[in-house]
């Protein structure tokens, strides 16, 4: 199957969803033994998809650092950051999304994030997503925390 935006044949099914006239997203599925199994890629697609058109203001937030051509090295977010990085329209409040598979595990530096920001940032709407419905879930938990903090 070849992918549009890139044109390139692939393996493994691909589609592209455009999200926005200048925003094409390509979604990677793989299927083992008739089970589909999203890739965290795929999860993190879907979900600043649907964040974006619920009240939010979202980005894909990279972490580490990057070399570029010319040997400069860029240093991006810090290790631990979460893969999903903005704002509740409505409240305001930072919003924070680990995204991992099913299956998959925070490795020391995120959980070390998590600790930290639920200490010195109580009230940032952070989670860890598995699915569209878990980043939705982690939304209106952040929202539900703003209005009791507003009654104390």
């Amino acid at each position: 199957m070849i992918c549009p935006s890139y044109g390139k044949k692939n393996r493994i099914n691909t589609y592209c969803a455009n999200a926005y006239s200048d925003l094409t997203i390509c979604h990677i599925i793989r299927h083992i033994g008739g089970v589909t199994i999203k890739s965290e890629h795929e999860i993190q697609n879907e979900i600043l998809l649907e964040l974006s058109k619920s009240g939010t203001t979202v980005c894909r937030s990279n972490a580490g650092k990057v070399k570029t051509k010319d040997g400069r090295t860029i240093a991006l977010f810090p290790k631990g950051w979460p893969d999903i990085t903005g704002t509740i329209h409505k409240t305001g409040q930072i919003l924070l999304i680990e995204v991992k598979t099913k299956t998959g595990k925070l490795r020391p530096e995120q959980k070390r994030f998590a600790e930290f920001i639920k200490k010195y940032v109580p009230n940032a709407a952070y989670g860890v997503a598995r699915s569209v419905e878990d980043a939705l879930d982690i939304v209106d938990r952040g929202i539900e925390h703003d209005r009791k903090m507003e009654r104390h």
